[in-house]
């Protein structure tokens, strides 16, 4: 009998899927401590874990995917999914196999079960969920931009192969201390000294693993951070630079637009405007 392919938002609580060229970009939300069990995707996922944690079952691995992790699943392949304590928010890319265009290029990719980290890919992530937040009339375009952006940096990653090491545990941890004080005046000395490494170690260590300084990591939390109050809150745009971290409003608009290509205001207006 043939099984009967589930979507990829099985199981969450809330999600928004975008259609763009040859690729359906998803976000969803996952409960805490959401058990999925077996089951097969019609087309392939290439999937970013934005917040919280879920982990992978698939053949014989398990791919724990904490904040920044990339992972890959074959289409049709059976795998199950654990949520963690927190829930877990992800961008799922699913590529349309039948597209020549855009699946063929990535075929070794999409056709394999991989697992990393990369502060790049999950930057464009939290761009492609602020085009779903916007959903003017260039989103569309916007996205299909990403996501090709996206699926040439998860290739280039995943042909490192070999000389792709997991991240050392005392690394993970100074990535999970970066998204648990991102809106504080952290700084790299005091990462360094918590995790017993010396600043220079940390620095180099963090950059070859995550693709960006620990400074960029931070900015780009703080970012994304402001956009989801912006649009989902009516706090006075001053307060939440000086929540997100940043030294007043000023400090936030040049940032946000450096990375969301629009100011603060405009950001809010075009994602809380109503929907047709």
């Amino acid at each position: 009998m043939k099984r009967k392919h589930v979507p990829v938002t099985m199981g969450s609580a809330r999600f928004r899927s975008a259609e763009c060229t040859g690729c359906v970009v998803t976000e969803a939300w996952f409960p805490p401590h959401a058990r999925l069990p077996l089951h097969t995707h019609e087309r392939p996922i290439l999937a970013v874990t934005l917040e919280g944690f879920i982990e992978s079952s698939i053949l014989d691995r398990t791919l724990p995917a904490s904040p920044a992790s990339v992972w890959t699943e074959p289409v049709a392949e059976r795998h199950a999914n654990t949520v963690g304590r927190d829930g877990a928010r992800v961008i799922v890319l699913q590529p349309d196999p039948n597209d020549d265009d855009v699946f063929t290029p990535f075929r070794d990719l999409l056709d394999g079960v991989q697992l990393t980290r990369h502060a790049g890919i999950a930057a464009d992530a939290g761009r492609m969920v602020g085009e779903l937040d916007l959903a003017d009339g260039v989103s569309r375009l916007a996205l299909d931009g990403l996501v090709l952006t996206v699926l040439a940096a998860g290739a280039r990653a995943f042909a490192a192969g070999p000389h792709h090491t997991k991240p050392p545990r005392w690394l993970l941890h100074a990535r999970d201390l970066l998204h648990a004080r991102f809106r504080e005046g952290v700084q790299l000395r005091d990462i360094a000294t918590t995790v017993g490494v010396q600043p220079a170690h940390f620095a180099h260590a963090f950059r070859r693993h995550f693709r960006c300084t620990p400074g960029e990591y931070v900015r780009g939390l703080r970012v994304r951070w402001a956009a989801d109050r912006l649009a989902t809150t009516d706090t006075p745009i001053s307060r939440i630079a000086i929540a997100a971290g940043y030294s007043d409003q000023s400090h936030l608009s040049r940032e946000f637009r450096r990375r969301m290509g629009m100011t603060p205001g405009a950001y809010r207006r075009a994602a809380v405007r109503p929907r047709s």
